[in-house]
């Protein structure tokens, strides 16, 4: 992947991390800062919580499918430049729809706790923020993805 193409994505990804950590800021503000005490199973709770395993399991999911679906569309290709733009394109398109995932869970997770203020709300939102960091596409970790994935089309054409 190209500098501009990563810094790009980077852009993208932390606009989403930035927008989701602003608006817990106002909802804290907006709100107050739950106590320990805060901490209670009602309606809205139990709501964040099945949002945030239902977005987290399939953001999780899906980017993993899309993984094999990246790998099974680079067994046709045979030029390397044809196969990195394929490559960029589809980590580009699985790291946002990932981090959209969680976004939504996040931001649903902090309207609810201005609704109704609640400590398990607010962890829940760092928890998927901080599950978010993992999308961040450092040099490394697109290399990393870029190496698995050729690695995983390698493993297909031997299979065949």
């Amino acid at each position: 992947m190209n500098t501009e193409r990563l810094k790009v994505l980077q852009f993208i990804v932390g606009s989403l991390m930035a927008g989701a950590t602003v608006f817990g800021v106002i909802s804290v503000i907006a709100g107050g800062l739950p106590q320990p005490a805060d901490i209670r199973a009602d309606t809205l709770s139990a709501i964040g919580v099945v949002v945030t395993i239902v977005c987290a399991a399939m953001s999780l999911m899906i980017t993993r499918a899309q993984d094999r679906a990246t790998e099974y569309a680079l067994l046709s290709l045979d030029n390397e430049s044809q196969s990195d733009e394929q490559l960029s394109e589809r980590l580009q398109q699985r790291t946002i729809i990932g981090c959209a995932l969680l976004e939504g869970a996040i931001f649903l997770n902090l309207i609810l706790n201005v609704a109704k203020r609640n400590l398990l709300l607010l962890l829940l939102a760092a928890a998927l923020l901080a599950l978010m960091s993992f999308y961040f596409p450092t040099g490394e970790r697109v290399q990393r993805w870029f190496a698995a994935r050729r690695e995983g089309v390698t493993n297909q054409k031997s299979l065949r």
